[in-house]
This record gives structure tokens, C-alpha cells and sequence, in this order.
């Protein structure tokens, strides 16, 4: 009868002392998500692009909760078609990068991650697990790490104590963008056509690569990008080809699948007129290739 009595009391104890903070009610606070112990920032980071020579991305942050860390989670997915996450394009041989890690907390007050071990790869012997033989498309990829603490206060992305981060892989095989620059910025005169000139073009040393088949140029004002802004308060919005990401996104035919001239392209209806006055933009160039990999670069305009 004593052992009877003893585990259940045992019980109601670790219940009692795990469920409920010094004045004797239960935690709503979710964990915390910050950046690696020593580390100036989570990774990665937002913006953060993975060059074409990289094979692989860091991936540092800490989960903290005084009552305890149930898990973390980190999922990995892309961010082709802005937010329905659906297939399209030629693949293959070749494939998102797809990657999702639960990391348990088991009650401890903190998880750090900062290892080599932790790092995503989409290219060498430890990419194997994750692409069977094929490869990683390049092009934009979400990244977030939620978290639960031992009373089951989860984080969430409504209140940002989740964390999510867009990030981009380029790829040599991947189209190739190659704007010229002043300053690093393009030059304009208010009221006048953008003279932008450079290249698009199908990387032809590269056996994996393919045609292009859609390109998108858009010019907006510096601050407007990434608030909530439609497309139709864009400056400018031309599409050529078809995009196999984005649905109903289609324009003129492709002048060239392989190279394609910039200052060719931006001539009479297609020509980007610039608004009167002094202003700073950004031309975004979206392009895209028959095996699905994405490439896009932003450039600062400045106008006098």
C-alpha cells in the first residue's frame, strides 16, 4: 500500500511544481528566439543571399524559457510563388530545398544552437540525405523556427515571437544577371526614360543549365518594397514570357532564351519613364529557366 500511495503523490508534486510560476499560476508567455550565445544575429539572416559558390547555410539561434523548453522546430521551404508553395517548372533533376529539424528541450531552460553540425547543405556528401542525386534549385526560401515551452505556450508568427527570415541560394547554373552600375546605383533623369543597360543571360558553361523563359521587371519606390504594396502601385511592371511559379504571370514573347540585351528590351511601350522630380527607386529583376531555378537581383536607382 505504501507504493501504492507514493508514486501518485510523487505525481501531483512534479505536476504542481512544473505547472505553475512563484505566485502559483501557470506561464502564457511563449519561449524566446534569439540569436546564438556570443552571436550578433539569428541565422540566417533576412536578405541573407548563399552565393553561387556556397553549398551550404549556418543555421544559429537560442529557444529560452524560465519554466522550460518543450522543442524548437525549424522548417525550411521556398518562397517561389510567394505563398502557396506549389510545384511547376521542369525538375527532373532538380529539387527544392525541402528541410525540416525538431530539436527537444526536455525541459531545459535553453537550447543553443551554434554547431557546424546544425548547417544545411545542398551540395557534397552531406547533401545526399536531402536531394537523392539531384540538385537544389536556386531561387527565394523561407526559413522559421517556432518553439514550445513544457505548458505548451507556443510561439507564433502573428505576434513575432517566431522567427522567420526569406533568404536566397544562387546557383551557377542559374540565370545570370549583369547590370551596369555607376556608384552602384543606375543613374536616371526625372521624366526621362531609365537607360539601364547589362545582360541576362543562360550561363552556356554550365551543363545544368537551361533557356530562360520568364523574366519580370518591376521599379518602385525605395521604401515601398516589402510593406504591403500591390503590384499596381508599381512605377513600372513588365513581364515577358511565362512563369512556371508564379500563376497567371505571363507577358511578350522572349526576345532570346539564351542572352538578352537590357537596353534592347527597354525601348518603346516597354521603356521604363521615370516620374518627374528627384527620387530613389529600386529595379528588381526576376528571371526564371526551364529546369525552375530562380535568379534575382535589386538594384538602387537614382534620379536627379
Amino acid at each position: 500500500m505504501k507504493k501504492l500511495f507514493f508514486l501518485p503523490l510523487t505525481a501531483l508534486l512534479l505536476f504542481s511544481c512544473s505547472s505553475d510560476d512563484d505566485n502559483g499560476e501557470t506561464s502564457t508567455t511563449p519561449p524566446t528566439i534569439t540569436a546564438a550565445e556570443g552571436r550578433d544575429a539569428i541565422r540566417p539572416e533576412n536578405g541573407e543571399v548563399r552565393s553561387a559558390t556556397t553549398g551550404h547555410m549556418h543555421v544559429r539561434f537560442k529557444v529560452t524559457d524560465p519554466d522550460g523548453v518543450q522543442q524548437a522546430r525549424v522548417d525550411i521551404h521556398h518562397g517561389f510563388d510567394g505563398h502557396s508553395h506549389g510545384r511547376g517548372a521542369n525538375q527532373s533533376d532538380f529539387m527544392h530545398l525541402d528541410f525540416q529539424k525538431i530539436y527537444e528541450g526536455e525541459g531545459r531552460d535553453e537550447i543553443n544552437i551554434d554547431d557546424n553540425f546544425e548547417d544545411v547543405y545542398w551540395e557534397g556528401p552531406r547533401a545526399e540525405d536531402l536531394f537523392s542525386g539531384k540538385n537544389v534549385l536556386a531561387g527565394p526560401y523561407h526559413f522559421s523556427i517556432d518553439a514550445t515551452d513544457i505548458h505548451g505556450n507556443q510561439t507564433s508568427f502573428t505576434d513575432n515571437t517566431s522567427y522567420l527570415a526569406k533568404f536566397w541560394i544562387k546557383r551557377n547554373y542559374a540565370p545570370q544577371i549583369d547590370v551596369d552600375l555607376t556608384n552602384d546605383e543606375i543613374k536616371g533623369t526625372g521624366g526621362q526614360p531609365l537607360s539601364v543597360s547589362g545582360t541576362i543571360e543562360r550561363n552556356l558553361g554550365e551543363s545544368l543549365s537551361s533557356d530562360i523563359t520568364f523574366v519580370w521587371v518591376r521599379l518602385y519606390e525605395e521604401d515601398d518594397h516589402g510593406h504591403g504594396h500591390s503590384h499596381s502601385e508599381d512605377i513600372y511592371d513588365e513581364k515577358w514570357g511565362s512563369s512556371a511559379w508564379r500563376s497567371g504571370m505571363s507577358g511578350d514573347a522572349l526576345p532570346s532564351g539564351t542572352s538578352i540585351s537590357l537596353s534592347d528590351m527597354f525601348t518603346g511601350s516597354k521603356a521604363i519613364d521615370l516620374p518627374s522630380g528627384h527620387g530613389h527607386y529600386e529595379l528588381l529583376i526576376w528571371v526564371e529557366d526551364d529546369n525552375g531555378n530562380v535568379s534575382q537581383e535589386t538594384y538602387k536607382v537614382h534620379v536627379d
